[in-house]
């Protein structure tokens, strides 16, 4: 039982130095986990039936940090459509803003030219009455 005693002394330093080296890679996991700043893959990683090796932690979270790119660019991306859409929006308020006003410009132009050409009716009319009267009178 003595030999028990001193493998079992042998193997705890080992064991501790084990459990410290996957305490110091888990640390580094965890640390490289929040640098990407998505929690959810550390979920993710602990669903898996098999645990991953190192390589492919890697290059999972390699395709991570591309998605998570991906993913602002798209955002970025709509928000610049968006930010267009609304200048447009904008500017469509402004041009049918100046085209009421340009409609109510000509509008008001044809009830002046309207009034000037009933005028002027009346002033021929009235012409043409005191021409007729004049005529009259010099046939007599």
């Amino acid at each position: 039982m003595k030999q028990t005693g001193e493998r079992d002394a042998h193997r705890r330093p080992i064991e501790e130095l084990t459990n410290a080296t996957e305490s110091e890679e888990a640390a580094e996991e965890q640390e490289q986990e929040q640098e990407d700043g998505d929690q959810l893959h550390t979920k993710q990683y602990e669903e898996l039936e098999e645990p991953l090796s190192q390589t492919e932690r890697e290059a999972l979270a390699a395709m991570y940090l591309e998605l998570e790119k991906k993913r602002n660019a798209s955002a970025t991306a709509a928000n610049e459509a968006m930010g267009m859409i609304a200048r447009l929006q904008e500017e469509k308020a402004v041009v049918l803003m100046e085209a009421r006003q340009f409609q109510q410009v000509v509008q008001q132009k044809s009830m002046h030219d309207q009034e000037a050409i009933e005028g002027l009716r009346e002033v021929i009319a009235r012409i043409e009455e005191e021409k007729r009267e004049l005529e009259e009178e010099n046939e007599f």
